[in-house]
């Protein structure tokens, strides 16, 4: 058996270094994810959202280097149903609060919206998921893309919770019922 030339070694290592780095930053950017037909659409809203400026494991992955290896790992079983065409529709990715946490550090602090009290932290202590007020922020219609829940949202969760939802409970100044905004 032949012995491989130390030369061949020393050159053939870099090249395969450099392009499985290369293919590990490339799978992890918005034009390789869209470029499977069911992702078109998400990357669409996504190029409109608040988070566009974003690559897709920013939000799709686990914080640091390890999070994102798992993700590239998992991206492999994708890549078979993709090819297998056995994914479930509409596909679904769930984001964790650490990775919300990661970017919006100190949210859990921040007890004012505007005119509405929001207690982050209380909520975040009671496990509610960032992406269970804010799962319109990034991948919805353009026309629906929105930065905060609706008030809507807001009753319909409290009271399933079993949580008030007297006006006062969120709002600093009660508002006048029957009168518009103008």
């Amino acid at each position: 058996m032949s012995k491989i030339k130390p030369t061949i070694l020393i050159s053939v290592v870099p090249l395969l270094l450099f392009f499985s780095v290369g293919a590990f930053i490339y799978t992890g950017t918005p034009s390789f994810c869209q470029s499977c037909h069911e992702m078109s659409s998400l990357h669409t809203t996504w190029q409109h959202s608040s988070h566009a400026r974003l690559n897709c494991l920013s939000c799709h992955s686990e914080p640091g280097t390890i999070g994102e290896i798992k993700t590239h790992l998992a991206g492999l079983e994708q890549v078979y149903k993709h090819f297998t065409n056995l994914y479930i529709k509409p596909i679904k990715a769930e984001v964790t609060n650490d990775v919300c946490l990661d970017c919006h550090k100190g949210i859990e602090n921040k007890n004012t919206v505007g005119d509405i009290v929001m207690v982050h932290g209380r909520h975040l202590r009671k496990e509610v998921k960032c992406t269970g007020c804010h799962a319109l922020v990034v991948h919805k219609d353009t026309k629906l893309l929105v930065k905060s829940p609706s008030e809507v949202d807001c009753i319909q969760c409290h009271s399933q919770k079993d949580v008030s939802i007297e006006c006062i409970t969120c709002h600093k100044k009660a508002p006048v019922l029957g009168r518009t905004r103008g």
